[in-house]
């Protein structure tokens, strides 16, 4: 069978539905059938390629109407699939149109217009977005939801085990004895409205410093936080590598820390898939649907009554000032920290 999975947000969103796509695997083994993945330019795709189970990847601009008319064009002339299947994130009759233009004899998605589809589930807010693709998956493959099913997977091989090497080979410290504290300070430009205060993490780094004399600090992020990453001071024992690390690796480097401290981000869930503690700081995201999956996770929000305010691919204009972040106190991050320490001790 030819298996159409289409996936258009960004590093979370792939991440979160790798548990979806494990339980696929098992059912619909990559030996006997063909993956194929239509997503959009935020990123899904470095983290699903790796996985070597795409055949081909169909990418489209987000932020042009005609790339995916274009796209949508040459699926309905030039492609038939046999099974689709759509995440969340693109639009409702979007992904309807599609699922017709695919030719799939097996169409599912969360939806609520269940015309479009022969295997279809409603929307359900209150659900997490792992257990969301989990249920539109399910239609197909029939397993029992167990809790060990559903964790998020980050893929690698050998070229970024080595380039992880690298990485430690060329710093100027031995992390061998170090408790390492990785963080993600920044997000995607266009979501800067998630982003805790810079001093803020400026302070809390400066405490973890002075507080744990064997510790260390990686910042984690992408290429466009370079310049931002670098309002923190270079310190001795804070190691930049934002912009430095294929998102792989930065997984396998994340997985050497005790604790990964961040906005809600990609890099968040890419610390979930590496099963270490995180520290979550939410404001004006969905906690229920993108919180990460892990059962020791923290979450750290005040829980305004605007919040949340997001709505998907819509920049965030707050008329309070982006109080919902601005509310959390060093104080209170530093302190989950430090019950995290004394439970590892």
């Amino acid at each position: 069978m030819k298996i159409l999975i289409v996936l258009t947000g960004g590093v979370g969103n792939a991440l979160m539905f790798t548990p979806a796509l494990e339980i696929l695997i098992k059912k619909y083994s990559p030996n006997n059938n063909e993956y194929f993945l239509l997503t959009s330019k935020l990123g899904a795709d470095k983290i699903l390629k790796e996985s070597g189970y795409f055949k081909e990847i169909f990418i489209y601009n987000h932020n042009s109407k005609f790339s995916f008319l274009i796209l949508f064009l040459k699926i309905l002339f030039f492609k038939r699939f046999d099974v689709y299947i759509s995440s969340m994130g693109l639009a409702q009759f979007k992904s309807g149109f599609l699922a017709i233009a695919s030719k799939a004899r097996l169409r599912c998605a969360e939806s609520n217009y269940n015309f479009f589809f022969t295997h279809c589930v409603k929307p359900n807010w209150q659900l997490h977005e792992v257990e969301r693709n989990f249920e539109i998956v399910n239609q197909l493959t029939k397993i029992k939801k167990e809790e060990e099913a559903l964790q998020l997977k980050f893929y690698f091989n050998d070229r970024h085990l080595q380039e992880t090497q690298k990485i430690l080979n060329n710093l100027k410290m031995d992390l061998t004895d170090k408790m390492l504290i990785g963080m993600h300070i920044g997000s995607n430009d266009f979501l800067d409205a998630k982003r805790w205060k810079i001093d803020n993490f400026k302070k809390l780094i400066s405490k973890i410093l002075d507080e744990y004399k064997n510790s260390a600090v990686i910042l984690f992020g992408g290429k466009n936080e370079i310049e931002y990453s670098l309002q923190i001071e270079k310190q001795a024992r804070i190691i930049n590598l934002v912009g430095k690390t294929s998102l792989p690796a930065a997984g396998l480097l994340i997985k050497r820390c005790k604790v990964f401290i961040s906005n809600d981000s990609g890099l968040m869930h890419l610390a979930v898939a590496a099963g270490i503690r995180i520290i979550a700081l939410f404001g004006p995201t969905i906690i229920e649907k993108n919180r990460p999956y892990h059962p020791n996770s923290i979450v750290l929000s005040k829980k305004l009554e605007c919040s949340p305010c997001y709505k998907y691919n819509q920049k965030i204009n707050c008329p309070r000032n982006y109080e919902c972040m601005k509310s959390i106190s060093v104080t209170e991050v530093f302190n989950e920290l430090k019950k995290i320490m004394q439970s590892l001790e």
